[in-house]
């Protein structure tokens, strides 16, 4: 079994049976966060977003 997190990025972490199944489940949960703040619009540390309308 392993486990990982993300420094930086509180309550983001996840385990596994391989190094590529947490990877991948770390990708997700970190995805849905952002999408999460975004829809919420929410600040995220470490980014700024810039909305344009075309």
């Amino acid at each position: 079994m392993w486990a990982g997190s993300i420094t930086g990025a509180r309550g983001i972490y996840a385990q596994g049976m391989s190094v590529k199944a947490v990877r991948q489940e770390l990708s997700e949960i970190l995805e849905e966060n952002l999408l999460l703040a975004i829809q919420n619009k929410k600040k995220i540390n470490g980014f700024s977003l810039k909305m344009v309308h075309a």
